[in-house]
């Protein structure tokens, strides 16, 4: 998972999609493309190709984050949100599970936002080597 080039960090709206998916997948931060690369050359390897395989042609035919969008799901992930409480009521889940629900869905919210405006893939991809 990496940001792209196209994240700009004095855009708020960036700022918020970043912040909601290091908070819901328990990230400290989340490093730019160029930032794995330098990380991977400073460790010693040789970066032969990186490649976003979200956008470059080489990826899936729909958008990574399509399955995650509710305007194209039959039944909201809002309504999930629903029924984790009255479960929690009827115990047949623990107390907890709807908040836990409610973590997942704001964190596929900023995933979808962040796939909207190409600021973030999670299908970056290297080949890289160390040298002998």
């Amino acid at each position: 998972m990496c940001l792209t080039d196209r994240f700009d960090p004095d855009d708020s709206g960036h700022r918020a999609i970043k912040q909601g998916l290091m908070h819901g997948i328990a990230l400290k931060d989340i490093a730019t493309t160029d930032e794995v690369d330098r990380a991977l050359e400073t460790a010693g390897f040789q970066v032969i190709e990186g490649r976003n395989r979200a956008v470059d042609g080489t990826g899936p035919a729909k958008p990574c984050y399509q399955p995650m969008d509710t305007r194209l799901g039959s039944l909201s992930r809002k309504a999930y949100i629903g029924m984790a409480g009255v479960a929690e009521v009827l115990r047949v889940l623990p107390m907890g599970t709807k908040e836990v629900v409610r973590l997942l869905d704001q964190t596929a919210d900023a995933y979808v936002a962040g796939g909207r405006t190409w600021i973030f893939t999670p299908l970056y991809c290297f080949l890289a080597r160390k040298p002998i």
